[in-house]
Parts: C-alpha cells; structure tokens; sequence
C-alpha cells in the first residue's frame, strides 16, 4: 500500500470525528481551545489505536464487529445528535460548555470503529500497520481541530439554525450507519 493509499484512507477515517468536532465547534460557548484539542486528542487516540488493535485481534475481532458495528457506531451519532437538539432548543447556558470525558470516549469509540476494521484489513494484507495507525491518529487530531475551528466560525454566522444543523448532520450520519 503506498503513502498516498494510507493518507487516503486516513482521510476518509477521520470524516466523522471533523463532523463531530464541527457540532461540538458550533455549540461550544467557552474554553473552545481546551474542549478543541481534548476531542481531537481523543478521537485521534482512539483513531490510532484502534488499527492496532484490529491488527492484533484481525480475524476473531472484525468477524464479530463486522454484523454489528455500524448499529452501535450509527446508535450513538443518534443519541448525541439528538442531545445536540434538545441542548439546541433548550435554555442556553452562560457558562462554559466543555467536553465531558465520557462523550470524547463515547464519541471516540463511534468514529474508530471503521478504523478497527481498516487494522483488520491491513493485517490480512501483509501490511505492518504501526505507521499506517500513527497516519490515520495524526489526520484525524488535524481534521477534529479543522472541524471545530469551522464550527466556531460558523457559529458566528447564526447559532440556532447551525447548532440544529450539526444536530441533523449527527443524526444523519448515525441513520446512515444503521440502515
């Protein structure tokens, strides 16, 4: 596999934790640096750990997440998509709005499944999957921050109607992992 394959490969892994990192860029109120980079730390630990692991465990793990990942990945976009809406139709807050540490996992778990399937397929290929799995970790902390840095922008646009998009956007990419 050559660079140019793994970069694109990282890309298209770390899709999902730019979009999650855009909503969390529209709805963050205070301390958007620090909420910014845990959740690109986050989501891009698990990107690249989760190659690793899928190398380590190859067959047994990816034959039983194959049937079932996108259900719980697409279950829990749903959920926080939907927290995203009633948090976006509720009383806004003055204070800060950070990251919990169980959401960055929850929300790391969800973007990094696909990333345990590519480690499986990487290990079926013979390919040694270390750089690849540092590759995919570095593009995705990059995307998350790009993410949320367009959704700060993009909050100063209008916050309501962005804050329901990004909602939709999460919702949207969790039916489409389930159905």
């Amino acid at each position: 596999m050559l660079l140019l394959e793994i970069i694109l490969l990282a890309l298209a892994l770390s899709i999902d934790a730019a979009v999650i990192s855009f909503s969390y860029g529209l709805c963050t109120i205070k301390n958007r640096v620090r909420t910014a980079v845990l959740l690109a730390a986050g989501v891009g630990f698990f990107q690249f750990f989760m190659p690793l692991v899928g190398g380590v465990m190859a067959r047994a793990v990816f034959s039983y997440i194959e049937t079932y990942a996108h259900y719980v990945a697409g279950a829990i976009f749903i959920i926080l998509g939907v927290k995203f809406l009633l948090d976006a139709f509720g009383e806004k807050q003055t204070g800060a709005k950070c990251i919990c540490t169980r959401e960055i996992i929850l929300l790391s778990l969800a973007t990094s499944i696909d990333a345990l399937a590519a480690g499986s397929s990487l290990y079926l290929l013979k390919i040694p999957i270390f750089m690849p799995a540092v590759i995919i970790g570095v593009v995705t902390f990059i995307n998350s921050v790009a993410g949320f840095a367009l959704g700060v922008f993009f909050k100063k646009l209008a916050p309501k109607p962005l804050e329901i998009t990004g909602a939709l956007v999460l919702i949207a990419i969790g039916v489409r992992l389930v159905f």
